[in-house]
């Protein structure tokens, strides 16, 4: 999952971002990953101005949310963590674009790219 901020900041040079972009559009097509942005128009969210990452290590049977900030990082095992994370998640799913939809907004923001060169 990608916020839609994620491809319109202006981080690095233009050619940095294009590769960036592009990057991203072959992902899209991969067999193995699944890539899907959650756009502006979604509005506010339990994510807000948080990222975390939900790890599932199935040969233990155990889910981990990972966290971090500009000073620390954590990770989460416990069951009452991790199932707010699970449950954010799910929601932030429900409100991104689908897989074929996501494309759409990495290949506006190449547009843009371009034409702002």
């Amino acid at each position: 999952m990608l916020g839609e901020a994620a491809l319109r900041r202006r981080v690095g040079g233009t050619e940095v971002r294009m590769n960036q972009l592009a990057h991203l559009r072959s992902l899209c097509r991969g067999a193995n990953i699944t890539l899907r942005v959650l756009p502006f128009t979604s509005g506010g969210h339990a994510s807000l101005g948080t990222s975390f990452t939900l790890l599932r290590v199935n040969e233990i049977d155990a889910d981990y949310a990972y966290l971090e900030d500009l000073t620390s990082a954590d990770f989460w095992d416990r069951p009452q963590h991790t199932s707010v994370y699970q449950l954010v998640f799910n929601r932030l799913r429900i409100a991104a674009l689908g897989e074929r939809k996501t494309i759409e907004p990495i290949t506006s923001a190449v547009r843009e790219l371009k034409w702002a060169t």
